[in-house]
């Protein structure tokens, strides 16, 4: 039988392989610039207007 299935993931990976999948399944959700603003504001780093006109295209937004 071809084309997509469920898979039982539990049968098919190891913990760790959950893990990295669940992860990388968190951060395609997140969007690479709402990671990239949040890793700014963790190490303290100011936010221009590039940076906030790239974010409000990325996210849609009308106004900053």
């Amino acid at each position: 039988m071809r084309g997509l299935r469920s898979v039982d993931l539990w049968e098919r990976f190891w913990v760790r392989g959950i893990f990295i999948l669940m992860l990388a399944v968190e951060v395609g959700g997140i969007g690479i610039m709402r990671m990239k603003s949040f890793l700014w504001l963790l190490f303290g780093k100011k936010m221009g207007l590039k940076e906030r006109q790239l974010i409000e295209r990325d996210e849609n937004e009308l106004n900053l």
